[in-house]
């Protein structure tokens, strides 16, 4: 009986902690990151002509550059009346993969 009883016990922690340990890995599987998700995104399709010293109105090379606009870049980008309007649909096929 106690064997059973030890048993239970283990087999019960075991599951409960790769429940929470799963959990928080699908957590961290959903987050988009800058750094992971949309600098690629702006390095292949933005920063070609958005970067100092081209006739680009912005610099778009790093978070702090990019922070202050992307209200802007966004309504550009849904819109698609940005020149490279895929970067919307690289956002959501990352979303898309995740899920």
């Amino acid at each position: 009986m106690r064997k059973i009883l030890n048993f239970r016990v283990i087999a019960s922690a075991l599951f409960v902690v790769f429940c929470v340990t799963s959990q928080v890995a699908a957590q961290g599987a959903d987050e988009v990151t800058f750094t992971k998700d949309v600098m690629p995104i702006l390095q292949r399709s933005c920063q070609q002509c958005h970067r100092p010293g081209t006739g680009a109105p912005m610099s778009l090379l790093t978070f702090e550059e990019v922070r202050p606009w992307a209200r802007a870049i966004k309504d550009r980008v849904v819109t698609v009346k940005c020149r490279h309007g895929i970067l919307i649909e690289l956002l959501v096929n990352i979303r898309r993969t995740r899920l």
